[in-house]
């Protein structure tokens, strides 16, 4: 697990880098800037932030300024990575300025205690639900399909970028088209798009040019292209020792959706490059009851 150490402060830098050697996490940058920060960014980083920024602790605001902007920066120039934060600030927590922080900002007040940071950075780095080796005989067929019907709907090349475990469940992009799954594994598929690439999509698939945003023609399109996927990757498990029951598709929109799973369930997710950005596929899945 990647920890970038963002900090203008060479004293805080060194302070931080000595209680991550501490904790025997190796894997550790430092960013003197934002842009450095966003240049050494790996798909699943930690980025432990200095909130005061310029380190002098002032509390006059301009840190928190800069900070909200890179963690804004970060999730508009990467929507399909998964990053946690962690800030350290001189600030009360329950300051106006820390009341209203996305989901996966944790802060910490200053003088920071040594184990809290480290069980902070442990729990975030661990992926969500239970060790459960996910089958390739599982995976691979909706990877496939995801490919195939994408690349037939639209006549766009797909390509998949990468594949990581996720650390909790919120989901990606601004529309997900949701199947459920029982059988020899069960759990959820995902298909989440952002919401300019689901409109080109839907458009190109239904031959028509879509000017407006995530409106009813482009959830029963992302509908109809997770129904598409389910019907392949279903026909790639027959004749298999794999079997599947898969629920009609849901359409879930909104910036930041979550969609619950059964507990203790890991989610897989797979990242493709289509038409200049980027959709994921999300696997939730755990060995079921026939397995």
């Amino acid at each position: 697990m990647q920890i970038v150490v963002a900090t203008k402060s060479e004293e805080r830098s060194a302070e931080l880098h000595e209680l991550l050697r501490r904790a025997h996490m190796r894997d550790v940058q430092r960013a003197r800037s934002l842009e450095e920060a966003i240049s050494v960014l790996s798909r699943d980083s930690i980025v432990l932030l200095d909130w005061d920024g310029d380190g002098d602790g002032d509390g006059d605001g301009d840190g928190d300024e800069s900070w909200r902007d890179f963690v804004t920066a970060v999730k508009e120039k990467f929507p399909y990575h998964d990053h946690a934060f962690v800030v350290l600030t001189s600030e009360d927590a329950s300051s106006n300025h820390l009341h209203d922080l996305p989901a996966e900002v944790e802060v910490v007040q200053r003088p920071i205690d040594p184990a809290d940071v480290t069980q902070r950075l442990e729990r975030l780095a661990r992926p969500f639900g239970d060790p459960v080796k996910l089958d390739v005989n599982h995976v691979n067929p909706f990877i496939r399909a995801t490919v195939r019907t994408i690349e037939a709907l639209s006549g766009l090349r797909i390509e998949r970028k990468d594949l990581f475990l996720k650390r909790d469940y919120r989901m990606f992009g601004d529309i997900s088209g949701v199947m459920g799954l029982s059988g020899t594994a069960s759990g959820s598929v995902i298909l989440s798009f952002p919401a300019n690439i689901a409109v080109r999509l839907v458009g190109r698939m239904i031959k028509r040019e879509l000017t407006g945003g995530v409106d009813h023609l482009v959830r029963d399109g992302v509908g109809e292209i997770v129904n598409v996927i389910a019907g392949n990757a279903k026909a790639a498990f027959a004749n298999t020792p794999f079997h599947f029951n898969i629920s009609l598709p849901s359409v879930v929109s909104g910036a930041g959706h979550m969609i619950t799973h059964k507990t203790g369930t890991p989610c897989i997710v797979v990242v493709f490059a289509v038409d200049g950005g980027e959709l994921a596929l999300q696997l939730c899945l755990a060995p079921g009851e026939s397995a």
